[in-house]
C-alpha cells in the first residue's frame, strides 16, 4: 500500500508551513514525554533496583552506583518520607563508599 500525500490536506500544508526551530520544539518535547514514560514506569524502577541491589551486595559502590541508588531514591515514592529499602537496609559505611 502506497502512501498518498494530499497536498490539500490542512495538517500537511501546516507542517510544510512550520519553522525549523518549532519543529525541532516539537520533536524534543516528543522526546521528553517518552522519557518521563520510562522513568514512571514500575519495570523500569524495578530493574534499576536490582541493579543497585546486586550492586550492593557485591561490595563497596563506586560513583555510578551511588548514583543510580539516588536515582531509585528518588523514584521510590517511599523515599519521599524518608526511608528507602536501600537505607534501611545498607550498612552506614557502604552509604558513602566510593571505589
Amino acid at each position: 500500500m502506497l502512501n498518498v500525500v494530499d497536498i490539500n490536506n490542512e495538517d500537511y500544508i501546516r507542517e510544510l508551513l512550520r519553522p525549523p526551530d518549532i519543529k525541532e520544539d516539537v520533536k524534543l518535547m516528543q522526546e521528553r514525554s517518552r522519557v518521563s514514560l520510562i522513568l514512571r514506569s514500575a519495570y523500569f524502577r524495578k530493574e534499576l533496583e536490582k541493579i543497585v541491589a546486586s550492586s550492593l551486595k557485591s561490595g563497596c559502590l563506586n560513583a555510578n552506583v551511588i548514583a543510580l541508588k539516588q536515582i531509585v531514591e528518588y523514584l521510590t515514592p517511599q523515599t519521599r518520607l524518608g526511608s528507602s529499602a536501600f537505607t534501611r537496609g545498607t550498612p552506614f559505611f557502604l552509604q558513602f563508599c566510593v571505589a
